[in-house]
Protein backbone atom coordinates (compact mmCIF):
# COMPACT_ATOMS: atom_id res chain seq x y z
CA UNK A 1 0.00 0.00 0.00
CA UNK A 2 1.30 2.97 -1.05
CA UNK A 3 1.20 6.73 0.26
CA UNK A 4 -2.80 7.81 0.09
CA UNK A 5 -3.21 10.49 -2.97
CA UNK A 6 -7.03 10.65 -2.84
CA UNK A 7 -10.34 10.46 -0.11
CA UNK A 8 -14.00 10.08 -1.77
CA UNK A 9 -16.15 9.98 0.89
CA UNK A 10 -19.91 8.87 0.07
CA UNK A 11 -22.39 10.56 2.12
CA UNK A 12 -26.10 9.92 2.72
CA UNK A 13 -28.93 11.88 4.35
CA UNK A 14 -31.08 11.01 7.20
CA UNK A 15 -33.38 9.95 4.87
CA UNK A 16 -32.92 11.01 1.80
CA UNK A 17 -30.28 13.00 -0.46
CA UNK A 18 -27.10 11.75 -0.96
CA UNK A 19 -23.77 13.86 -1.64
CA UNK A 20 -19.83 12.98 -2.44
CA UNK A 21 -17.12 15.03 -0.83
CA UNK A 22 -13.36 14.45 -3.06
CA UNK A 23 -10.87 14.85 -0.47
CA UNK A 24 -6.80 15.61 -2.07
CA UNK A 25 -3.51 16.16 0.46
CA UNK A 26 -3.37 19.30 2.02
CA UNK A 27 -1.12 21.64 0.44
CA UNK A 28 2.00 22.21 2.90
CA UNK A 29 1.16 20.26 5.95
CA UNK A 30 4.50 18.47 7.54
CA UNK A 31 3.76 15.26 9.42
CA UNK A 32 5.61 15.30 13.10
CA UNK A 33 7.95 13.22 13.96
CA UNK A 34 7.85 9.49 13.93
CA UNK A 35 4.46 10.31 11.65
CA UNK A 36 6.00 10.85 8.16
CA UNK A 37 4.03 7.93 6.35
CA UNK A 38 0.75 9.91 7.71
CA UNK A 39 -1.63 12.27 5.16
CA UNK A 40 -3.87 14.95 6.46
CA UNK A 41 -6.43 15.35 3.64
CA UNK A 42 -9.02 18.37 3.38
CA UNK A 43 -11.99 19.39 1.48
CA UNK A 44 -13.89 22.72 0.90
CA UNK A 45 -17.91 21.52 -0.02
CA UNK A 46 -20.95 23.50 -0.83
CA UNK A 47 -24.11 22.37 0.27
CA UNK A 48 -27.00 22.60 -1.20
CA UNK A 49 -29.58 24.77 1.40
CA UNK A 50 -32.30 22.34 0.18
CA UNK A 51 -30.45 19.14 1.81
CA UNK A 52 -32.39 17.55 4.37
CA UNK A 53 -31.39 19.04 7.55
CA UNK A 54 -29.99 16.21 10.53
CA UNK A 55 -27.57 13.73 10.64
CA UNK A 56 -25.84 12.66 7.90
CA UNK A 57 -23.75 9.41 7.58
CA UNK A 58 -20.97 8.11 5.86
CA UNK A 59 -21.52 4.64 4.89
CA UNK A 60 -17.99 4.19 2.68
CA UNK A 61 -15.15 6.09 2.23
CA UNK A 62 -12.64 5.13 -1.06
CA UNK A 63 -9.02 5.72 -0.61
CA UNK A 64 -6.81 5.65 -3.74
CA UNK A 65 -3.10 5.24 -3.38
CA UNK A 66 -0.24 7.06 -5.79
CA UNK A 67 -0.54 3.56 -7.62
CA UNK A 68 -3.94 4.24 -8.27
CA UNK A 69 -4.60 0.97 -6.17
CA UNK A 70 -8.04 1.26 -4.33
CA UNK A 71 -9.32 0.39 -0.95
CA UNK A 72 -12.94 0.54 0.91
CA UNK A 73 -13.24 1.68 4.43
CA UNK A 74 -16.66 0.92 5.95
CA UNK A 75 -18.26 2.55 8.37
CA UNK A 76 -16.76 0.26 11.23
CA UNK A 77 -13.36 1.30 10.53
CA UNK A 78 -13.86 4.85 11.02
CA UNK A 79 -15.83 7.94 13.11
CA UNK A 80 -18.07 10.34 11.31
CA UNK A 81 -20.61 12.26 12.44
CA UNK A 82 -22.49 15.48 10.51
CA UNK A 83 -25.31 17.35 11.28
CA UNK A 84 -26.44 18.95 8.56
CA UNK A 85 -28.53 22.20 10.70
CA UNK A 86 -30.41 23.75 7.72
CA UNK A 87 -33.82 25.32 7.92
CA UNK A 88 -35.22 25.11 4.31
CA UNK A 89 -34.10 21.50 3.96
CA UNK A 90 -36.32 19.20 2.73
CA UNK A 91 -36.70 15.00 2.49
CA UNK A 92 -39.36 14.90 0.27
CA UNK A 93 -38.43 14.14 -3.73
CA UNK A 94 -38.76 17.22 -5.94
CA UNK A 95 -42.62 17.39 -7.32
CA UNK A 96 -43.62 17.43 -10.96
CA UNK A 97 -45.49 20.38 -11.69
CA UNK A 98 -48.56 19.64 -13.90
CA UNK A 99 -47.66 21.09 -17.81
CA UNK A 100 -44.30 21.84 -16.97
CA UNK A 101 -42.19 19.38 -18.74
CA UNK A 102 -42.82 19.27 -23.12
CA UNK A 103 -41.17 16.01 -24.84
CA UNK A 104 -40.56 15.70 -28.37
CA UNK A 105 -39.21 12.92 -30.26
CA UNK A 106 -37.99 12.75 -33.68
CA UNK A 107 -36.46 10.29 -36.28
CA UNK A 108 -33.32 10.88 -38.10
CA UNK A 109 -31.37 8.87 -40.78
CA UNK A 110 -27.33 8.18 -40.33
CA UNK A 111 -26.10 8.97 -44.01
CA UNK A 112 -23.27 6.50 -43.73
CA UNK A 113 -25.22 3.24 -42.60
CA UNK A 114 -28.84 4.16 -43.93
CA UNK A 115 -30.16 3.32 -40.31
CA UNK A 116 -33.11 5.40 -38.50
CA UNK A 117 -32.55 6.40 -35.26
Amino acid sequence: WHSPQHVEVSLSGPTTGYHTLHLEPEAGWKPSKGEEKMVKFSVNSVMSKYYENGFWTAKQIKVTDDLSNTRWMMVDQYSWRLYLNNAEGTDWAPRYLEKSVKLQLSAEEDPATKTVT
